[in-house]
């Protein structure tokens, strides 16, 4: 093993946690909104009109 190779390995580790916890907190987001039952008001509707544009 070299110093590069350690260093783009540790370069790819983090990067690869910051995309994991992105990705557990968007899924996060998505449980806590299906679990109030309630629409989510951040959403752009109705959808039926952008999809005809």
């Amino acid at each position: 093993m070299t110093t590069a190779t350690i260093t783009i390995g540790t370069i790819a580790a983090l990067a690869s946690l910051v995309c994991w916890a992105l990705f557990f907190g968007g899924v996060w987001r998505m449980i806590r909104t299906i679990a109030q039952g309630q629409k989510d008001t951040t959403r752009i509707f109705p959808i039926w009109p952008r999809f005809k544009q």
